[in-house]
């Protein structure tokens, strides 16, 4: 973005476009972290009834917290 354009945005939309980028960020990581703790939650439910072994709870948030760190990777390097 040059100057103009940054300039244009900041007088629109009254923020500067890289504290815009950073809330953005933010916001969409910590609904991802969210889903993954609601998500974390359900296994555990599935585990104190009877329907999940603790292996596979264990496989499945070794896998989550992999795909969460992905994710958060891939968001803050955009």
């Amino acid at each position: 973005m040059n100057g103009a354009m940054a300039s244009a945005f900041t007088a629109g939309a009254g923020v500067s476009p890289s504290s815009m980028r950073t809330f953005i960020s933010v916001l969409a990581i910590s609904f991802i972290f969210l889903f993954g703790a609601w998500l974390l939650g359900k296994m555990i439910e599935q585990l104190n009834s009877g329907k999940l072994e603790s292996a596979q709870l264990i496989k499945s948030a070794v896998t989550l917290v992999i795909i969460l760190s992905i994710v958060s990777y891939l968001i803050f390097k955009i």
